[in-house]
Parts: C-alpha cells; sequence; structure tokens
C-alpha cells in the first residue's frame, strides 16, 4: 500500500487530496489551524473517493453506508487469475475494517470463498496480511468474537423478565463462543520464513508476528471477560506457557481469582506490544489491543494496602500495583505518542475511553467492561 500511495500521489487527484487532509489531520496538535485545511482537503478528495476516511475527521463516524457498499462489491467481485492477489488483497482489508466494526454494530461476514487458479502458490490464511499486519485466519476469528459479543450484550441490555426463550439463546451464545474459544487456542504463531516481508526498514516479520499473536490473545481476553464460564471451565494459575494448551481445571475460581488471570493474559498481551518499537508501522493497528487490554488493567484494594507493609505477602499484591501502573504508564505514554502520527480526534477518543474504563475500575465498579463504558460516554469509533 506505501509503495502504491508513493507511485501514484502525484497522478491521482484523489489520493493527493486525501494525503493532504490526512496530513492535516494529524498535524492539528501543533497547528490547529490546520482543520480547516483538512476538511477542504477532504471535500476536495470526496468528489472522486466518496468519503472513504471520515472517521479520521469525525471520530464518531463509523462510515457504515460505506462499508456496506464496500462489502456489496467485494461479493460481486468475480476475480480472474490476473486479478487474484488484487482480489484477495482487498478481502483482506475489508475484513479488517469488518472487524473493527464488529463489536459497534450488527454486521455480516466478509468471508468470501477465494477461487483456485493455476499458477504459483499463494499466502496461507494464517500469515500476516502486509496492509493490516495480522492474518486472515485472525481477522475472521476476531470479527466473530466481535459479533457474537455486540449480539450477546445487544440481547442482554434489551432483556427484561428472563423468557425460556432467551434463556434458550443465551446458552446459544455460550456454545458458539466455546467453538470460538477452541479456535482460539488452536493458534499458531506465524513462522517468519513463510511470511511475506512488507519491504518496510521499519517493520519487521517479527513485529507481524508478535501483533498477530496479541490480537489473538485480546480475543481470549474478550470471550473470557463476556462468558466467563468459559475461563472457569479451564482455571489453573496464571502460567503463560499454557496458554493455548491449558491442563485439567484445578479448581472453580472466585471471582477476584478470575479478575486476575484476565489481568495476567493482559500483561501478557502488552509485553508482546512492549517488544514492538514505537517506529513500526504496525503502531496503526494496535489501538484496538490498547482498549482491550486496558480494561482487565485493575488495581485490588488489597494491593493499594499492601505497598507499605512489611510481610512478603503483602510486598507481593505491592509489586502487582506498581506492575499494573507501569502498564497503564506504558498505554497512556504510546496513546499520547500517536497524537503526532496519527489522526488526533481518533486517538483522543480513544484515549478518553480508556481512561474512563479505568476510572470505573478504580472506583470499585464490578463487572466493568470497556464496551459497555464506550457505549454509556458514547466514545464509538473505528479502532485502526
Amino acid at each position: 500500500m506505501r509503495i502504491l500511495m508513493e507511485s501514484s500521489w502525484q497522478s491521482s487527484e484523489v489520493l493527493f487530496h486525501t494525503m493532504q487532509s490526512m496530513a492535516a489531520a494529524c498535524l492539528m496538535k501543533s497547528f490547529p489551524e490546520l482543520g480547516c485545511v483538512a476538511v477542504r482537503e477532504r471535500n476536495l478528495a470526496l468528489q472522486g473517493f466518496d468519503n472513504g476516511y471520515a472517521s479520521s475527521h469525525d471520530p464518531s463516524d463509523l462510515e457504515l453506508e460505506k462499508f456496506t457498499a464496500t462489502q456489496d462489491t467485494l461479493r460481486n467481485w468475480v476475480p480472474d487469475s490476473k486479478t487474484a492477489v488484487t482480489f484477495r488483497f482487498f478481502k483482506s482489508a475489508v475484513e479488517y475494517w469488518e472487524l473493527l466494526l464488529s463489536f459497534f454494530i450488527e454486521t455480516c461476514s466478509t468471508t468470501v470463498d477465494s477461487p483456485s487458479f493455476i499458477g504459483p502458490p499463494q499466502p496461507c490464511g494464517n500469515l500476516p496480511h502486509p496492509f493490516t499486519g495480522i492474518s486472515d485466519d485472525t481477522m475472521s476469528l476476531l470479527a466473530r468474537v466481535g459479533r457474537l459479543i455486540h449480539d450477546h450484550r445487544r440481547k442482554k441490555a434489551s432483556s427484561g423478565f428472563i423468557s425460556e426463550e432467551l434463556f434458550d439463546s443465551f446458552r446459544k451464545d455460550i456454545r458458539q463462543a466455546r467453538q470460538v474459544e477452541r479456535r482460539l487456542l488452536a493458534y499458531k504463531r506465524p513462522k517468519i520464513s513463510e511470511m511475506v516481508d512488507p519491504e518496510d526498514p521499519r517493520t519487521t516479520l517479527a513485529h507481524l508476528s508478535k501483533l498477530d499473536e496479541a490480537y489473538i490473545c485480546s480475543g481470549l481476553l474478550q470471550l473470557y471477560r463476556v462468558f466467563p464460564d468459559l475461563l472457569s471451565d479451564r482455571y489453573n494459575p496464571w502460567n503463560a506457557v499454557d496458554l493455548y494448551d491449558a491442563p485439567p481445571p484445578c479448581k472453580r475460581p472466585t471471582e477476584t481469582e478470575r479478575n486476575a488471570w484476565l489481568t495476567s493474559l493482559a500483561m501478557y498481551t502488552l509485553d508482546l506490544l512492549r517488544d514492538i518499537p514505537f517506529e513500526s508501522r504496525t503502531r496503526c493497528v494496535q489501538p484496538f489491543i490498547f482498549v482491550a487490554v486496558a480494561g482487565e488493567l485493575r488495581v485490588g484494594t488489597q494491593a493499594v494496602l499492601s505497598m507499605d507493609a512489611d510481610n512478603e505477602e503483602a510486598r507481593f499484591h505491592g509489586n502487582d500495583a506498581i506492575r499494573i501502573a507501569t502498564a497503564r504508564n506504558f498505554i497512556t505514554a504510546r496513546l499520547s505518542a500517536y497524537r503526532d502520527v496519527l489522526p488526533l480526534r481518533k486517538v483522543m477518543n480513544i484515549s478518553e475511553l480508556v481512561h474512563h474504563t479505568w476510572a470505573a475500575l478504580d472506583s470499585g465498579k464490578k463487572n466493568v467492561y470497556w464496551l459497555d463504558v464506550c457505549v454509556d460516554k458514547r466514545l464509538s469509533t473505528l479502532f485502526g
């Protein structure tokens, strides 16, 4: 995509004005007067581009009509051997768009069977896409997680008295969640030797591999938070080695134990991103992970009270509080730095959501979930 932009921006009016508008949107923090330039350039690009990047200027604009139209275009596309690679590239980009939308709206799967052609072998579905940074299989799984959670939360929010029909529907949701969990747990990190190199000196194949696993972990975080029985059925004290191949459960965990396990998974996920330098181009697809992880960085009351204690157990809880504070600072620092390189208003929206989520956790409120905070505060946006 970057190579395409570099070779075409001077000959394409749409690309020229799009890049001007996006650049102005990113510079608005330092030069607020560029807001007018961003809007003007966007309007010029719209004449030929038809509103393809509105969320950079209005974070709440999820561009649903554009998404639906793009899905229809994809379904009606009949690729031949010459356009097969382009079709797969476009299809994966649309599936990533669907992933970002799936937690907020009712979406239909973009999955379209790619036709078979005679010719050289094509990249496998478990290899990171050079534009989104994650594999097709991962995108498909995360979009399924999003659709399942959106539908389940919608039914739960609108339910009054529990009927047998609603109860059966909830049981069906849990069965579907177990199916998705099994697929997530079957994950194998892509082999770097088999991955397609994006030919970007700032983005190594190792970055893409770690990002792909971070998305898988984010999917597990969502399932185990919304469907706690799944975690209870596999519960053992946290051990990263057993994440994808859990031994038989040792006990039925308490709510505190479940929360601690999810916090450990969140920290593990965050460590994957720590290994990716800020300069990596994968930064544009990391915000979703930061939001998903932030919702599990809770500091227990016991940890706070133990900061000044002398005994070994108390020091353990105190160290845990320090680790969580450090993790929160890392997310805050990354999001703050993103304001200089990504669309300002969208990054501010994401940062506000993260801090509202932490405020809810710190207030002692139970069953805090970032998606509920997002809806309550009207902060829905595309986290990518």
